[in-house]
């Protein structure tokens, strides 16, 4: 099982990478298609990065920065442990076992909207982008730009691995990125949460909370082995228990 989780738009800032063979070790698939993308944004000018990407100033400073920083590979960080957003902080990847780590390697992907596709292992540098930005050259949002090359890498993940099951846990921008509908003999499952209010009504947990559910579901799966839907549909914690299972949703009650 294969499980899918999306960046977050909060980052720290790059470490050093002190073994030269590091990044050959650990380069995103998409390496290069990102580094065209960087190429024909450097003659952006701020004004222009902050209105295509719907950024202040200040923001758009730091990317244009970040641009002209990018052919540098001496500054970078695991995807894992770059984004700092409110499912990696609830995962907390740094706190799990050497034993959980190489599990969350192996079976979890995140899902950019810059790289597209990432290995927890990738080493990445810093940026600031959402999936329904359009600053590709077609002009077209992130999200339908990596489309077909995401939905590729995935299913070629999958065969590699040997697996036929995918757990999403990504917002729907992120899910955008990814053509479900093939190959045939894939099952894809979305982990979804519900809360009772009083008097029975039941809704969605509001967006941080919802963020911290999947993040520590996603720590539950990695932590305890889970490989596969059935074993999933049993979970139990203090925070959440299955609910109900269907053709293309696990419902957590929470």
């Amino acid at each position: 099982m294969l499980i899918l989780i999306a960046e977050s738009k909060t980052m720290s800032n790059p470490l050093p990478v002190n073994d030269s063979d590091a990044f050959d070790n650990h380069c995103p698939l998409t390496q290069d298609r990102v580094e065209e993308l960087i190429s024909s944004w450097r003659e952006l000018t701020v004004d222009q990065l902050a209105g295509a990407i719907k950024i202040s100033p200040a923001l758009a400073r730091s990317m244009k920065l970040m641009i002209h920083d990018f052919p540098d590979k001496s500054r970078m960080s695991p995807a894992i442990e770059a984004y700092t957003g409110v499912v990696f902080k609830a995962l907390d990847f740094k706190s799990l076992s050497e034993e959980a780590k190489q599990n969350a390697v192996a079976r979890v992907r995140i899902i950019s909207s810059l790289y597209g596709y990432l290995r927890p292992d990738d080493l990445i540098k810093p940026y600031r982008l959402d999936f329904t930005t359009v600053m590709t050259p077609p002009a077209i949002m992130m999200s339908r730009y990596w489309r077909e090359t995401v939905t590729r890498l995935l299913f070629n993940d999958l065969s590699g691995e040997g697996s036929t099951e995918i757990l999403d846990l990504m917002p729907a921008d992120a899910a955008a990125c990814i053509d479900f509908r093939q190959p045939a003999g894939i099952t894809v499952k979305k982990a979804d949460f519900k809360e009772t209010l009083d008097g029975g009504r039941r809704r969605t947990p509001t967006a941080n909370r919802l963020k911290t559910l999947r993040g520590k579901l996603l720590r539950h799966i990695i932590t305890n082995d889970i490989t596969d839907f059935t074993s999933l549909t049993s979970v139990e914690t203090d925070l959440f228990c299955v609910d109900t299972v269907t053709d293309d949703k696990i419902v957590f009650h929470c």
